[in-house]
């Protein structure tokens, strides 16, 4: 139980700096006390699976996500969609670019200013 009580603080600590969110906002967020999440982060207690999916749910992930150990990346060039927590397991399927792509186009179409105000800020 310590290994995984360890792996979920260290995924917690990462999420609330992510989110910039203190103790004080996660636990207003979710209805904890301040003392509850406070001890969840310095990895003195683990939430019940009450606790836990309450953090899920308030960063739109998975529970299995707050306790599986994560590789820390060094390099962060090498991020991709599963890094940001998105859909699709970190694949965006072909269909779906091409949507990306025509929804893009039709802005540029109809808002050319955005190029020029893209090129001026390089």
């Amino acid at each position: 139980m310590n290994d995984l009580k360890n792996i979920f603080s260290a995924n917690l600590n990462k999420l609330m700096a992510n989110h910039n969110e203190s103790v004080t906002d996660l636990a207003k967020s979710i209805g904890t006390a301040y003392s509850t999440v406070s001890d969840w982060k310095n990895c003195k207690k683990m939430p019940r699976s009450g606790g836990l999916q309450k953090i899920a749910d308030h960063y739109h992930i998975n529970i299995s996500d707050l306790l599986e150990e994560v590789v820390d990346k060094e390099d962060s060039s090498n991020l991709d969609w599963t890094d940001l927590g998105m859909a699709y397991g970190g694949h965006i399927p072909d269909d779906l670019k091409d949507m990306y792509r025509a929804i893009a186009e039709e802005y540029v179409k109809k808002h050319p200013e955005a190029l020029q105000r893209d090129k001026d800020n390089k």
